[in-house]
């Protein structure tokens, strides 16, 4: 009975020193990772909740990975890699860019797995040569295959 009471001073201690702003952080990447893994499997808004957090964080980590994936993207025509690398610059970014907090760090590192961990099939494609490369105009009848 002593462990569980001993559990329990120490929890409430622990979120005694935590600030609101870092709950409130904290519940935000939660919603995300909700968010993510509901329509990811649908293929459907997961970049958008995506770039909404990273510009939550802080615009200049959002423009770090807008600009990189941008840059892949246009470079590369492989959306893919443009995504998996600019989620990948957002732990260091957030670590060098908002005066080495720990919090957002470990946050976004576990985001960036997660996106990662999503992106495997095309990571695998990429590696062998077989990811489809972005086509700005794709002939319906032809199926995108030229």
């Amino acid at each position: 009975m002593d462990a569980i009471k001993d559990f329990f001073n120490y929890v409430g201690n622990q979120l005694s020193s935590v600030e609101l702003t870092d709950i409130i952080d904290i519940v935000i990447v939660a919603f995300f990772l909700y968010y993510l893994f509901k329509f990811v499997r649908d293929r459907r808004a997961g970049k958008l909740a995506l770039g909404v957090l990273v510009l939550m964080l802080d615009w200049r980590v959002a423009l770090i990975a807008w600009g990189l994936f941008a840059v892949l993207w246009l470079t590369t025509r492989y959306v893919s890699l443009g995504s998996v690398a600019a989620t990948a610059s957002m732990p260091v970014s957030v670590f060098l860019l908002m005066g080495h907090n720990w919090l957002y760090t470990v946050l976004s590192a576990a985001v960036a797995a997660l996106v990662i961990w999503c992106h495997r099939g095309n990571i695998r494609r990429l590696l062998t040569g077989t990811e489809k490369k972005f086509q700005w105009h794709v002939d319906p009848l032809d199926g995108g295959s030229k």
